[in-house]
């Protein structure tokens, strides 16, 4: 069975223990029981093909996400990350890895948790979503400060929110099949992980 209060742990400490050693213990413990199926080391060649990972992320406020959600401090953001095979935890756990000191950085060092995942690997990417304190509040701003300016290139029309791409000119990501697939998923494991959650730290 997966931890996700040990994957939250490592996620949260990646400002502290930095990413590389994040990366050295995050891919095992997503890949759960299925880790002889994937390629899970460090070495030099899996760092430059996790690097080249492509992701799409969509990012909401509780309400813009759940409507009728009784609490309007928290956010949450959804990922996609193309691609299946040997690589996939490894992929996967870098992004999360890389969103974490990526957006501390961008929102000038503002630093804030996860509360709660979820995520499923399939046979076309993983699908994930991390629900957001409301520290991540500075980030968002600036994600949707970004989305009313480059609306082309940081919006997603359908949606209304804003959304990110790795890399920047990953515009296929954004076709509206992937943004709506991620969507349906995002809305649906919100209610789950958050069904016994009372308030946002």
């Amino acid at each position: 069975m997966i931890d996700a209060d040990e994957i939250l742990a490592i996620l949260n400490a990646v400002w502290d223990t930095g990413m590389f050693h994040a990366q050295t213990l995050l891919p095992s413990i997503v890949a759960g029981a299925l880790s002889d199926q994937y390629v899970l080391d460090t070495n030099l060649p899996t760092v430059r093909r996790i690097k080249q990972a492509r992701a799409l992320l969509l990012f909401f406020t509780v309400p813009a996400l759940i409507p009728y959600h009784i609490d309007d401090k928290g956010y949450a953001v959804a990922f996609f990350i193309q691609g299946s095979g040997p690589f996939q935890a490894a992929e996967f756990s870098y992004v999360l890895i890389r969103f974490f000191d990526k957006y501390i950085r961008f929102s000038n060092y503002t630093r804030f948790n996860a509360l709660k995942i979820s995520f499923v690997m399939d046979r076309d990417g993983t699908y994930a979503i991390l629900v957001l304190d409301h520290r991540f509040r500075a980030t968002y701003r600036r994600m949707q400060t970004r989305s009313w300016t480059h609306p082309t290139k940081y919006s997603s029309p359908e949606l209304g929110v804003p959304l990110s791409t790795w890399p920047s000119n990953c515009d296929e990501l954004k076709s509206l099949n992937v943004v709506l697939k991620l969507n349906e998923y995002a809305e649906y494991c919100f209610f789950c992980v958050t069904s016994t959650l009372t308030q946002f730290s």
